[in-house]
């Protein structure tokens, strides 16, 4: 699985940590910052952002095939994701600044260094050492950070049935690799489908939020963050979910329900009465969550 950081981001990375006295990076600080990475003395390795997205269309078309390709008995399960080359020579990486931005420039880091990154560390030695595909979720996961990876975007991404991957997660889960809350999100907008559907926020335990739901509690994504919204510091990722999340839990709204039938005595209360109190008219958004 293909990671790394383009050279722009990196400079949006920096920008925000520059130590007092330094208001911004100008030019000849990126340019000495780039021969300093481009050096072999750094131990990156360079890509593009062509060879990066050629190698994620790759692990789709594998993961697709995999689908639809019945397996026989005895055959074994081949869980390693397509490898394609996305290393460049140093030779054709620009010792330019200026260019190596306009070429898409993609620095990767060493595997022992990105695996340390994700908390893999004895693991490799282990009895039951970590699957390709679960190797690529930990640095999917890690590049998100505090916002997190989203379960079916991620599993879209390798090419995995989704209930295939709930076991990929499932593992990662018991080893403590990973932190799993649930999410609703929207269903892709058309004239007839204003629904919600239910998956599952990846975060490494780091960068878990700090927020302990209850039973009937999820993450809710939203457009515009109302409520209780997660730390977001990480950049937007093209192809996945990119929303705030609040927190939407149900116990709460069924307790107020109960609440208001106890304080009446006995006394018959209407259905459009309860909605009344508690909020649950004026609109048809009110309305479906009431009928939720």
């Amino acid at each position: 699985m293909c990671a790394g950081c383009s050279v722009n981001l990196l400079w949006q990375l920096l920008e925000p940590r520059l130590p007092a006295g330094i208001p911004t990076l100008i030019a000849p600080l990126k340019q000495h910052l780039w021969q300093l990475l481009r050096s072999p003395a750094s131990r990156l390795s360079f890509s593009n952002e062509e060879l990066q997205e050629q190698a994620r269309e790759a692990a789709k078309q594998a993961g697709s095939t995999k689908k639809k390709k019945k397996k026989k008995k005895g055959d074994d399960d081949d869980d390693e994701l397509p490898q394609i080359e996305t290393e460049l020579p140093l030779e054709a990486v620009p010792d330019n600044v200026a260019e190596a931005e306009e070429q898409g420039i993609v620095l990767v880091a060493p595997e022992a260094a990105r695996l340390a990154v994700v908390g893999v560390y004895d693991e490799m030695e282990a009895n039951y050492k970590l699957s390709e595909h679960q190797l690529a979720v930990l640095e999917m996961v890690g590049q998100r950070r505090h916002h997190g990876a989203v379960q079916t975007d991620m599993a879209n991404e390798l090419g995995v049935q989704h209930r295939n991957f709930f076991y990929v997660l499932k593992m990662l889960e018991a080893r403590h690799m990973i932190v799993r809350n649930k999410l609703m999100v929207p269903l892709p907008a058309n004239q007839n489908n204003h629904g919600w559907s239910t998956t599952s926020i990846v975060h490494l335990p780091r960068f878990a939020p700090r927020v302990v739901l209850g039973a009937e509690a999820v993450f809710k994504e939203v457009k515009t963050a109302q409520g209780q919204q997660l730390q977001q510091q990480s950049v937007q990722q093209q192809g996945q979910s990119s929303g705030s999340y609040v927190v939407r839990d149900d116990a709460t709204v069924m307790q107020q329900i109960c609440d208001f039938l106890g304080s009446q005595n006995g006394r018959y209360v209407s259905e459009s009465q309860v909605k009344a109190v508690l909020g649950f008219t004026g609109s048809a958004t009110a309305h479906r969550q009431w009928r939720r």
